[in-house]
C-alpha cells in the first residue's frame, strides 16, 4: 500500500473518531418537518453502515428482514429519506473493484424502486460533510468549512443557490428559520467554544444571529415548536427567543458526546454511546428525567436513531436495533445485524 493509501486511511479512523455523531429521528412526511434527517422512507429503513446502505423492510417491525444494500468504495456517514428520495454523504474510499480512489461527495439517489436505490446526481464537496438537512425545497450540506444550499425543486438536478462561508456540525429548522451549531472542543483540557446561528429562511446570503458560548459543548440541537433542545453535557431546553441566554436554562439531565435525539408527542428520547435515556416532555421546556437503560453491548455505541410509529430504530456498529415505545418502558423488539 503507498503512503498516499495509508493517509486515507488515517483520515478514516480519524473521522470515526472526531465527527459527531449523526441525528436521525422521525419520519419526514413532508421536508417541512422539523425534525432532523430520518433514515426511514414508507416501509423501509435505509442504513448507513461502512461502504455500503442497507435496505431493511420493516413493515413487520417485529420481523425486520435486509432486502438489498447500496455499495460503493465510499464510507457512508449522514443520510436523509424524503419520499421517493435519498441523499447520502459519502466519504473518502476504494473501488472495490479498481482499487481507484473515491472522492467524498453527496448522492442523490431516487427511491422509485425503494429495493434499488438509482444514483441520479454526486454533490461535490470539500471534505467531508457532517450534517445534511432537506428542509423544504432546499437541502443544506454542512462541509467541512462551507455550507453549500441546494434548491431540490427537482431532486433529480439539485442546482447550487449559495455557498456560506461557515461550517456547521448539526442543522435543524423550523418554517422560517435554520438553526446551524458547530463546537470545536480540546478533549484533554475539556475547553470548547460552540455558536449556535439562527438564519432566515428562505436561504439567502444573510446568515442572521450568532450566538457565541465559551467553554459550552453543544453535541446536538433539536428545534421542536418553541424550543430548542440543546444536547451538550446536559440536556438543554431552550426557547427559541431566548437563545442568547442559553446558560440560563442549562439543565441538570446527564448527556454525552455524540448524542441522539428523538421525540413523541410526550417523550425525548436522548442516546449517546450505549445508553438510552427517557425524559418526560408533557411540558416542553422541562424535560423530565424518567429511566434509562443499556440499550446494547458494553463498548458499542449508536450512530443514528429514528422513530417510525410506535417503534423506536438505533443503529450500533453492528446492527439495527428496533425498541417498542408502546410500553411504561422501552424494550427490545428486533435486531438485524450487518456482521
Amino acid at each position: 500500500m503507498n503512503t498516499h493509501s495509508l493517509s486515507r486511511l488515517v483520515v478514516l479512523a480519524l473521522l470515526s473518531f472526531w465527527l459527531p455523531l449523526s441525528v436521525a429521528c422521525e419520519r419526514a412526511n413532508s421536508p417541512e418537518n422539523s425534525t432532523p434527517p430520518s433514515f426511514i422512507s414508507g416501509e423501509f429503513a435505509y442504513v448507513p453502515f461502512g461502504n455500503q446502505i442497507h435496505i431493511v423492510d420493516i413493515s413487520d417491525p417485529l420481523q425486520p428482514e435486509q432486502v438489498g444494500s447500496y455499495v460503493t468504495g465510499g464510507i457512508f456517514y449522514n443520510v436523509q429519506a424524503v419520499g421517493d428520495w435519498l441523499v447520502a454523504s459519502q466519504y473518502y474510499g476504494y473501488d472495490p473493484t479498481t482499487g481507484a480512489d473515491i472522492e467524498s461527495a453527496v448522492l442523490v439517489l431516487s427511491l422509485s424502486d425503494p429495493r434499488q436505490p438509482a444514483l441520479t446526481a454526486t454533490l461535490p464537496v470539500t471534505f467531508a460533510p457532517q450534517s445534511l438537512l432537506w428542509h423544504g425545497s432546499y437541502l443544506y450540506i454542512a462541509d467541512w468549512e462551507t455550507t453549500a444550499v441546494y434548491d431540490m425543486a427537482d431532486p433529480a438536478t439539485p442546482v447550487l443557490v449559495i455557498t456560506w462561508p461557515e461550517r456547521f456540525d448539526k442543522l435543524t429548522a423550523t418554517a422560517d428559520t435554520l438553526y446551524a451549531s458547530r463546537s470545536g472542543c480540546n478533549f484533554r483540557t475539556g475547553w470548547c467554544e460552540s455558536a449556535v446561528r439562527e438564519i432566515p429562511l428562505p436561504p439567502t446570503a444573510d446568515l442572521g444571529r450568532i450566538y457565541e458560548f465559551e467553554n459550552l459543548p453543544i453535541w446536538n440541537i433539536q428545534a421542536q415548536e418553541e424550543m430548542l433542545y440543546v444536547a451538550g453535557n446536559s440536556l438543554s431546553a431552550v426557547p427559541l427567543n431566548e437563545l442568547a441566554h442559553l446558560r440560563d436554562y442549562l439543565g441538570s439531565n446527564p448527556s454525552g458526546y455524540g448524542a441522539l435525539m428523538q421525540q413523541t408527542a410526550d417523550r425525548l428520547y436522548l442516546s449517546w454511546a450505549n445508553d438510552l435515556v427517557v425524559y418526560d416532555t408533557a411540558d416542553p421546556s422541562q424535560p423530565a428525567y424518567l429511566y434509562e437503560i443499556t440499550a446494547a453491548s458494553d463498548e458499542t455505541y449508536f450512530t443514528h436513531s429514528a422513530i417510525d410509529g410506535n417503534y423506536l430504530y438505533l443503529v450500533s456498529q453492528y446492527a439495527l436495533h428496533i425498541y417498542d415505545l408502546t410500553g411504561e418502558e422501552v424494550y427490545g423488539a428486533a435486531l438485524v445485524s450487518f456482521e
